[in-house]
C-alpha cells in the first residue's frame, strides 16, 4: 500500500512540475497514473481496512484531483468519478456541452433510479471495515446537462452511493443508496436539484427543484461543467468492525453525451 500511495503522489507532483501554470487551478490525474486502489485510499485515508476493489468505467472518466481550493467546487481534492473525461474538469466554462464518448454501458444500480437507461457509467466498488458507528461522506455531483436539460428525460445525469452491510437497527442493507437530497428519499440528478431551465450560457431563474443545494456555473472560471450541488453528506448508521460493501458512481442518462461527476 505504501508504494501505491508514493506512486500516487509522485503523479501528482509530475503534473505541478511539468506545466508552472498549473498552480493556480485545479488540477486531475487519470487512471492508469492512478489505481483504483488509489481511488479507495484517497477516500478512506489511513487506518481503514478495505479489500476487493473493482472499478468499471473507462481509465480516463476517473482519477483524483488537487488544487481545488480557488474554485467553487468546495472540496480542496479528492476522487472523482465521471461519465466523460477528468481532462473536462478544470475551467473555464467555456461549452454548455462539453463531452466525451466513452462507449461504455451503464450501471444497474444507478439504472434503477433513473428515468432511462444510464451510459458511460464511472463506478468504484470496495469493501470496507469502519471503526466508528455511522459513515459520512461528503461529495459533489454536477455536469453540463445543466442547465438546457433540466427536467428532461434525456440528459438526466445522475450519481449514487450505495451501501451493502449489516443494518444496527436490524435487518440489512442490501444496496442502500445515501446518496440523497437532503432531508428526502429523492436521488441526487439533474433534476432533482437545480435551479430551473435556461438556454445554454445564461443562468436559470427557476422555478427550482431544491434549488438551495444548487451552484450555477454559467460563466465560471475555474471549472468546465455548467452546475454543481453544494457540499452534502451522505451518511449512514454502521456497526464498527464488521465488513460493508461500498458502491459509488456516476453515469449519463439517456445517451453518452454531456458529461457529469461525483467529487469525493
Amino acid at each position: 500500500m505504501k508504494i501505491k500511495a508514493s506512486l500516487l503522489t509522485l503523479a501528482i507532483i509530475n503534473v505541478l512540475f511539468s506545466n508552472p501554470s498549473a498552480w493556480g487551478q485545479i488540477q486531475v490525474t487519470t487512471m492508469p497514473e492512478v489505481t483504483a486502489v488509489d481511488l479507495v485510499e484517497t477516500i478512506l485515508g489511513g487506518g481503514i481496512e478495505y479489500s476487493n476493489v473493482v472499478y468499471q468505467g473507462a481509465e480516463i472518466a476517473s482519477g483524483v484531483f488537487t488544487n481545488a481550493d480557488s474554485t467553487n467546487l468546495s472540496l480542496s481534492c479528492g476522487v472523482f468519478l465521471t461519465s466523460g473525461s477528468g481532462n473536462n474538469i478544470p475551467g473555464p466554462n467555456l461549452m454548455p456541452n462539453k463531452s466525451t464518448n466513452n462507449q461504455m454501458p451503464g450501471h444497474s444500480l444507478l439504472n434503477s433510479m433513473s428515468m432511462g437507461p444510464t451510459y458511460d457509467a464511472s463506478v468504484l466498488e470496495f469493501d470496507f471495515i469502519p471503526q466508528n458507528d455511522s459513515i459520512k461522506i461528503r461529495y459533489v455531483f454536477g455536469g453540463e446537462a445543466y442547465n438546457e436539460w433540466v427536467n428532461s428525460y434525456v440528459d438526466n445525469d445522475i450519481c449514487g452511493i450505495f451501501v451493502s452491510g449489516i443494518n444496527p437497527n436490524g435487518g440489512f442493507y442490501s444496496d442502500t443508496n445515501i446518496a440523497l437530497v437532503p432531508d428526502t428519499n429523492l436521488s441526487v440528478c439533474v433534476s432533482n436539484i437545480n435551479n430551473g431551465v435556461s438556454s445554454p450560457g445564461f443562468p436559470p431563474t427557476g422555478p427550482c427543484e431544491n434549488c438551495e443545494y444548487y451552484n450555477d456555473n454559467t460563466g465560471g472560471q475555474s471549472l468546465e461543467y455548467d452546475g454543481f450541488t453544494t457540499l452534502l453528506t451522505a451518511k449512514l448508521a454502521v456497526i464498527p468492525f464488521e465488513e460493508y460493501h461500498l458502491v459509488i458512481g456516476a453515469a449519463d442518462e439517456g445517451d453518452h453525451i454531456y458529461d457529469c461527476g461525483i467529487f469525493v
